[in-house]
């Protein structure tokens, strides 16, 4: 019996320690070991944020790499690009949760994207067990993980090695607009219910829609284009056009994730913008 409390002091100990050093040094994990503890810690940091919200992206992981936590404002700005997903799951979970952002921003590039899959396993994730309790207890959520911790702060280490010399100042001509400019009748319109019904209701609870066009690292020119002109048409929605203005410049990881330095670059395009 004495070893038992023994074993669950010293765990007890470990755990207060290991706790008081996260707060201590604030770390956050970016990325992670895999898309499913990736998605769970944005997903979580989206559910258990009780502040007012200043800037929030919603998307896919090509999104997800922005430093959207970074932007300053009134509120706390947060990602929710979702690794094998796109903007309408974690759209309609954020705004089921009741939240207002000043500004959401849609990533455009995957809404067409069957993500059937992988939403199944975010929907099952988030309502297990360890999802409800991990809101009571930090520790047990995906943010907290050791393994996620390290595989973060390694991939930061490797990818800051790959820097961008583009100046943010250089790109103050790149805002939201209400027209596409890029707009060159490329690309057939599809209907895409689910975003409409999603940019509605971001609409009717008087929140600042701007549909963000990511670069991708492909040259390609982007095919959605009908899309976007039937949604600024339809809504009172903007246009913000990041994917133009960068078809150089800009370092990607695998070809079409931006590095840590250039994902910080495009946010401060981004932060710059939204003044």
């Amino acid at each position: 019996m004495k070893l038992l409390i023994r074993v669950f002091l010293i765990t007890l100990l470990l755990l207060v320690g290991y706790y008081s050093l996260l707060i201590l040094t604030n770390i956050k994990p970016r990325t992670a070991e895999s898309n499913y503890v990736a998605n769970q810690i944005r997903l979580q940091a989206t559910e258990y944020e009780s502040g007012e919200l200043n800037v929030v992206t919603i998307g896919s992981s090509i999104s997800a790499r922005l430093d959207i936590q970074s932007i300053e404002g009134k509120g706390v700005s947060l990602n929710i690009g979702l690794d094998g997903s796109n903007a309408i799951f974690g759209g309609n979970q954020l705004l089921n949760l009741n939240k207002k952002p000043r500004v959401l921003l849609i990533e455009m590039n995957t809404v067409y994207l069957d993500t059937r899959e992988n939403d199944l396993s975010l929907e099952k994730g988030l309502r297990s067990g360890t999802h409800k309790l991990a809101k009571y207890f930090p520790l047990v959520r995906a943010e907290s993980r050791p393994i996620t911790i390290l595989y973060s702060e390694l991939k930061s280490f490797k990818d800051k090695k790959m820097v961008t010399d583009l100046n943010a100042s250089d790109f103050s001509y790149v805002r939201p607009v209400k027209k596409y400019l890029a707009m060159d009748g490329r690309g057939s319109y599809e209907p895409c219910h689910k975003l409409e019904k999603l940019i509605k209701r971001a609409c009717d609870n008087n929140i600042r829609v701007v549909l963000m066009i990511m670069p991708d690292g492909e040259g390609k020119p982007f095919q959605y284009s009908k899309l976007i002109d039937h949604m600024i048409k339809q809504y009172d929605v903007e246009v913000l056009d990041l994917k133009t203005p960068f078809t150089e410049g800009l370092v990607y990881t695998d070809g079409l994730h931006l590095s840590e330095p250039s994902a910080k670059f495009v946010t401060e395009v981004i932060a710059n913008a939204l003044k």
